[in-house]
């Protein structure tokens, strides 16, 4: 496991060493946060999706804990071994790993996004638009996952494990306890 992208080479090494199964995964990020008021969480909620993580929601616990929960459906799950046998072709696993690489991508571009609406929210008290996409270079790139081929690196957003993305989520998680502590 790890939070950056994968090498083709390294996968296939993998899957070829192991005597029992192998399941190749990507999962995107997920996020829960406790909030004060239902008020809050909906504006919480409107964030996130407009930062592109549809598969958001709430949920009220029986004593009226309220949780919001940050997440996406740009999941990938694939078996590629069992009881050592490898089952698919070298040329699947290349095609998997490029696909996830670029999940990747799109997860960090999200995490970007989200933490771009949630500052701007915070800031303006206002939740951005849906569809909203905060004015940035690194939100102004494309991505080339459609042709599968993987990003240049002068063209994607800021990679998973990166210090640039490191130091957002540590601005995030201030920016969620600024947001949601007691009032003085």
């Amino acid at each position: 496991m790890s939070h950056r992208t994968a090498e083709v080479k390294e996968v296939m090494q993998a899957v070829t060493d192991v005597r029992g199964n192998v399941t190749f995964k990507f999962e995107p990020f997920i996020l829960h946060v406790q909030c004060q008021t239902l008020e809050d969480a909906q504006k919480l909620h409107s964030v996130a999706v407009s930062s592109g993580f549809r598969n958001s929601g709430i949920t009220v616990g029986k004593k009226g804990k309220i949780i919001m929960a940050v997440r996406s459906t740009h999941s990938l799950e694939a078996p590629l071994a069992a009881d050592g046998q490898v089952l698919v072709p070298d040329k699947y696993i290349s095609y998997l790993t490029q696909i996830a690489n670029c999940k990747l991508q799109e997860n960090t571009a999200r995490i970007h996004r989200f933490f771009d609406n949630f500052q701007q929210m915070i800031q303006t008290r206002t939740v951005p638009p849906k569809g909203h996409v905060p004015d940035l270079s690194y939100e102004r790139t494309k991505i080339k996952c459609k042709t599968f081929q993987g990003c240049d690196s002068d063209q994607c957003p800021p990679r998973a494990g990166s210090r640039a993305l490191e130091n957002n989520v540590e601005e995030l998680e201030e920016c969620l306890t600024y947001l949601y502590q007691d009032p003085p």
